[in-house]
């Protein structure tokens, strides 16, 4: 069976949570991972300059030969989700608020999100098909960027520096960077998250099955629930048990894109660097591409890998 190569793109290290999640559900696939920090956070940019940006990264996989990209951003993904899907030859996942899953559930539900995210039209079309729910939206201008420079780390983050005070009886994650806070934000208002990491997952690994593998390769055994819920996944995020598969990495000097052969004897690197999961004896593999390779490696098999 064909072995997918999955290119999963975020402005920081938010999108490591995205990509932890694809790795436990898909751990059969080789995966890169180009992390734009140098421009993190996206949030406050404009709709121009996030464009630019993640069209370049999706260049870059396309020069990699990926079978599908996963835009690990919300923001990235409100912004121009629709256009990169036009403009390049591989599925394009999205990552979006976990609205619909909180509507099931809730009442009054807080969204939390980057600027652009809460204004954007997509958003706002999804909050109003669930008019039971009362949904307030809110960006904390600064929490994305302080989970940037703390590395994931939530003992260096002050929520109180950055949440709105309310009684909702849920939360929704809009960011993937605030995934690393969702313990301490559950326990700061006294109710569940909802993230939308298990959904992207689940709708690459139908995508890459509807392509023509059903029975995907290395597929783990998955039991699904509900998209986006707060039982999120079986392990906490950020702890070394969250994803059942060890991942080998190696340092990657990215060279001269938009080449067939830009990637130079990939088979051969990824099989090389690989590591078989202890659970399904899948092999997955990941390299680490864009400004923060380095960090994003180092943060992702301290917080995710085992």
């Amino acid at each position: 069976m064909k072995r997918y190569t999955v290119g999963v793109f975020d402005s920081g290290i938010g999108g490591l949570t995205v990509l932890a999640e694809c790795v436990r559900r898909l751990p059969g696939c080789d995966y890169l991972y180009y992390g734009d920090n140098a421009h993190a956070p996206y949030g406050s940019r404009s709709a121009e300059e996030i464009t630019h940006l993640v069209r370049a990264a999706l260049r870059v996989f396309s020069a990699y030969g990926v079978d599908a990209a996963v835009l690990a951003c919300n923001t990235a993904t409100a912004v121009c989700a629709q256009l990169m899907r036009k403009e390049f030859p591989f599925p394009v996942v999205g990552t979006e608020p976990a609205v619909k899953p909180a509507a099931e559930r809730c009442s009054r539900a807080l969204v939390l999100a980057t600027p652009r995210t809460i204004g954007s039209d997509r958003l706002r079309s999804l909050v109003k098909r669930f008019p039971w729910c009362a949904f307030t939206l809110f960006a904390p201008p600064d929490l994305a960027g302080a989970v940037e420079r703390a590395e994931g780390r939530a003992e260096k983050v002050k929520l109180e520096d950055h949440l709105p005070r309310g009684n909702y009886d849920g939360v929704v994650l809009g960011c993937t960077h605030y995934v690393y806070l969702r313990k301490e934000i559950s326990a700061f208002y006294g109710a569940p998250v909802f993230d939308g990491n298990r959904g992207t997952a689940q709708r690459l690994a139908s995508l890459l099955s509807d392509g023509g593998e059903r029975g995907f390769a290395g597929t783990a055994d998955h039991k699904s629930g509900k998209t986006g819920t707060a039982d999120h996944c079986g392990a906490k995020i950020g702890t070394a048990d969250h994803c059942g598969a060890k991942i080998g990495t190696a340092d990657h000097k990215l060279g001269k894109t938009g080449t067939d052969d830009h990637f130079g004897e990939k088979r051969e690197l990824f099989d090389k660097n690989g590591k078989n999961s202890a659970k399904t004896g899948a092999k997955t593999s990941i390299f680490y591409l864009g400004s923060g390779k380095t960090v994003n490696k180092r943060i992702y098999e301290q917080m995710f890998a085992i």
